[in-house]
């Protein structure tokens, strides 16, 4: 029986209305699979008695099963188990009946990892990083649009009633306006996140009209830092049905507004809690790091732009990187050390979309950082002024020659897995086959 049935009993006496629990996975694209049991289950949870399909985590965004990397239909469709994830337990305030959540990580019936979740990825590259001696400390930025419920009629998201009614100067970047007029919607929200546990700091109306950032505050588990974001995002799509309104993270959900970006802070500490990239060699540490980062962007694309519409987000212009730049507080780059004491010293990833998966996200700065300090990369000189305007031919311009510099890098497989980047190459590619599959007014109006 896992050590963890204790956490889930405890929170059930401190809990005594809960009627059910959430036993849920995190599948490849960043949403929710599981079960909903009955509260008598918790020792079932914990003792890992919860099974689900392994093909669960080989599920298409919308959740089809396509069989991708033989996981489905190929493999007879086996099942594995649930490990519940330490400190995940929550009670979810939206639930209507008195419910709690637990986050499962998927596992072979002896108990052993499949290489199939996303977070067994993380805990690859995280494993690389303790080799070394170090941990990070890291904190993710979400970006998001608050939408109206109904759609215009090709479906495209419109702006709520409350945001457009405000004059066009206040509507944007940093004004106050936008909270006001969705203060409800914020207000929940700002309850739903401490029901949860979540860290936030404050909220910003961001360039695009509608748009919005909540800051997560930096923890040393790299894990819980990714559990987080998918727990914001739970907290803000219940807070908007609750006020009648949508959310969405999608990359680019509108041509003429900027894009949502997953923005990941990451500093590096040694074993004494002492910040790398701050001491007597924190220059050439950081510089290490800004290298390994900027050496394997083109080849992890694929994961921080894992659909059709990311690419959508890379115009040049608009405060999304579309190169490999590096700079020093300035945010047209890819890759920004923040200004301010040189104890709180970071880099500042800004690359993936804000429809990307939070862990594997993780995986590939970290792996990025790893290479770099491993192979004592330089990263080449800082851009000073506007490094946005000119596209890096080294990056994929699209999903197709992302997960051709993905699946064929051998630095990728042998930090991510090489089982895993082809079962995500062959998803991604499956997806994106379907998504073709349609078709579009457009392509009637040029070719009928």
């Amino acid at each position: 029986m896992s050590a963890l049935v204790p956490d889930l009993l405890s929170f059930l006496a401190a809990n005594p209305d809960i009627t059910a629990i959430d036993a849920v996975f995190v599948d490849a694209n960043g949403r929710l699979r599981g079960k909903r049991l009955p509260r008598d289950a918790a020792a079932a949870i914990g003792g890992g008695s919860v099974t689900i399909p392994q093909a669960t985590m080989a599920l298409t965004t919308p959740g089809e099963c396509l069989d991708a990397g033989g996981r489905g239909i190929s493999d007879g469709d086996p099942d594995g188990i649930g490990l519940p994830v330490a400190g995940s337990v929550v009670r979810l305030p939206w639930a209507t009946a008195p419910t709690a959540q637990v986050f499962l990580r998927l596992a072979s019936a002896e108990g052993a990892p499949l290489g199939l979740d996303p977070r067994d990825v993380l805990d690859r590259v995280v494993t690389r990083l303790a080799a070394l001696g170090l941990r990070p400390v890291t904190a993710f930025e979400v970006e998001f649009y608050v939408i109206d419920r109904t759609r215009a009629a090709d479906g495209a998201p419109l702006l709520p009633a409350a945001m457009t009614a405000l004059p066009v100067w206040s509507q944007r970047s940093h004004a106050v306006e936008p909270l006001d007029a969705l203060a409800p919607f914020f207000a929940t929200v700002e309850a739903y996140a401490a029901a949860l546990g979540l860290r936030t700091g404050g909220v910003t109306a961001e360039t695009g009209i509608g748009q919005f950032e909540i800051n997560l505050i930096h923890g040393e588990d790299p894990g819980r830092a990714a559990d987080e974001v998918i727990l914001l995002r739970q907290a803000l799509t219940q807070a908007a049905r609750a006020c009648e309104l949508d959310v969405t993270f999608m990359a680019k959900p509108m041509a003429d507004r900027p894009g949502n970006g997953l923005h990941l802070h990451l500093s590096l500490i040694d074993a004494e809690g002492r910040n790398i990239f701050a001491g007597e060699q924190g220059e050439e540490m950081l510089r290490f790091a800004l290298g390994g980062l900027r050496a394997m962007m083109p080849d992890v694309l694929a994961i921080q732009a894992p659909n059709h519409n990311s690419y959508r987000r890379f115009v040049p212009g608009n405060f999304v990187p579309v190169n490999r730049s590096w700079g020093r507080d300035n945010r047209s780059v890819a890759l920004r050390v923040p200004s301010g004491s040189l104890s709180a010293r970071r880099i500042e990833h800004r690359m993936a979309g804000g429809d990307a998966h939070p862990h594997l996200v993780m995986a590939t700065v970290l792996a990025g950082v790893v290479h770099g300090l491993e192979n004592r990369l330089d990263p080449g000189p800082a851009s000073d002024g506007n490094a946005n305007l000119l596209a890096d031919p080294a990056l994929p311009r699209d999903l197709s020659a992302a997960l051709d510099a993905f699946s064929a890098s051998p630095v990728v497989r042998d930090y991510l897995g090489a089982a895993y980047v082809d079962l995500y190459t062959d998803l991604r590619r499956k997806e994106f086959d379907r998504l073709l599959s349609f078709y579009s007014p457009k392509e009637y109006e040029w070719y009928l």
